[in-house]
C-alpha cells in the first residue's frame, strides 16, 4: 500500500466517523387552522391556504441551533412566527429590528419588546426566507436571524434580527400571517451541529 492509498483510506474512515453538520428534522406533529398541512419525505412540511401552521417536536437537546428554510406565498400581510412548547404558543416579549430594501428604497425599524410575535418577512409573492434560530431548546433567551426576499412588481430583500426574551426551552413554533390572509408553501427544519 502506498502512502497516498493509506492516507485515502484513513481520510475515508475519518469522514465516515464524523456526524453530519446539518440534519433534516422530522416534526412529531403538524396542525393547522384552516387549510391543510402534511409531513412529506424526510421531514419537509407542506401547507396550503392555512391561517396558522403549528410545527411541534423539531427542536431537541441534540442540537443547539437550527435553520428553517421557508418558501411560499401569502395572500396579504407579512409572515410571522411564535415559539411553542408542549403544543402551546408563547405570545409575549418578542423584539424585532429590521432593514428592508425594496427597489431603491431602504426602510428600517425597531419593534418594541412587547410584541406578540416575530416577523420573518415575505410580504409579496413568491417569498422565501432562511431563519436561523439560536438556542430554542435551552431555557434562555432565543435569538433569530432572518434573511428573506419577495417579488411582486418590485423585488425586495429583508434582513431581520429577532429576539424572544423568555427563558423557556421550546420544542416547536408556529407560522401565521401578521394580521389577515393565508399562507401556502413548504418548510424544512435543520438541526445544526456546532
Amino acid at each position: 500500500m502506498t502512502l497516498f492509498q493509506a492516507f485515502g483510506q484513513f481520510a475515508g474512515q475519518a469522514a465516515a466517523a464524523l456526524p453530519e453538520a446539518m440534519v433534516l428534522m422530522t416534526p412529531t406533529s403538524v396542525s393547522v387552522t384552516g387549510g391543510s398541512a402534511s409531513i412529506v419525505g424526510n421531514g419537509q412540511v407542506t401547507f396550503s391556504a392555512i391561517s396558522v401552521l403549528n410545527v411541534d417536536g423539531v427542536f431537541t437537546s441534540e442540537f443547539r441551533n437550527y435553520i428553517i428554510s421557508y418558501q411560499g406565498t401569502i395572500t396579504s400581510s407579512n409572515v410571522c412566527m411564535r415559539m411553542r412548547v408542549g403544543g402551546v404558543q408563547n405570545s409575549t416579549n418578542y423584539l424585532s429590528q429590521y432593514l428592508v430594501v425594496s427597489g431603491s428604497t431602504l426602510s428600517r425599524n425597531l419593534e418594541g419588546a412587547s410584541a406578540t410575535r416575530t416577523f420573518i418577512g415575505g410580504s409579496s409573492n413568491p417569498a422565501g426566507a432562511t431563519i436561523h434560530v439560536y438556542r430554542p431548546n435551552i431555557a434562555a433567551i432565543t435569538n433569530f436571524r432572518t434573511i428573506g426576499c419577495s417579488q411582486a412588481a418590485t423585488i425586495s430583500m429583508e434582513e431581520r434580527m429577532n429576539h424572544h426574551d423568555v427563558a423557556t426551552a421550546y420544542d416547536g413554533f408556529n407560522m401565521l400571517p401578521v394580521s389577515t390572509g393565508t399562507l401556502s408553501g413548504k418548510i424544512q427544519v435543520y438541526g445544526v451541529r456546532c
